[in-house]
């Protein structure tokens, strides 16, 4: 049965992540970014010191994705041990301050995410098709590289 203390937990979670005028809808009826969200208030209301997540910002805008990714690093900042299975490199290299990179079963790389871009890693791994570019500030990012004739 659910403590109050749960519920204080849950409330809590909702808020945290922008989910709580949800609580009245069906899982079934909310939109991709909004059951990825639930999801993630879910698992921030266990308050556990270890939250394991597989591509959290699914079906999230870019907005969305940020705000997430800025709620799990003041998680991280608190001591809760994040970790996050995720394609987007760009997040990687936004948020991350540790990358595992797998390729065919393997470990790849395990390092710094802006170590590994440019590397002979990230290039044997990702392929020719994507390229680093720098901003202003010079934090890199992944850009598509467009082929020849496609």
């Amino acid at each position: 049965s659910e403590s109050p203390e749960d519920h204080e937990a849950i409330d809590s979670a909702m808020e945290e992540c922008g989910c709580a005028h949800l609580a009245s809808r069906r899982f079934g009826e909310l939109s991709g970014g909004e059951r990825q969200r639930v999801l993630l208030a879910a698992a921030i209301a266990q308050r556990t010191p270890v939250l394991a997540l597989d591509e959290p910002a699914a079906h999230a805008d870019y907005p969305l994705q940020s705000r997430m990714f800025g709620l799990l690093e003041k998680k991280a900042k608190s001591g809760v041990l994040c970790i996050a299975a995720v394609h987007d490199l760009n997040l990687a290299l936004a948020y991350a301050t540790r990358a595992l990179l797998l390729d065919r079963g393997g470990i790849a790389f395990d390092g710094a995410p802006r170590e590994l871009v440019g590397s002979p890693v990230f290039e044997r791994v990702f392929g020719a098709d994507l390229r680093v570019v720098r901003d202003a500030d010079g934090s890199p990012f992944i850009a598509y590289r467009r082929r020849q004739g496609a």
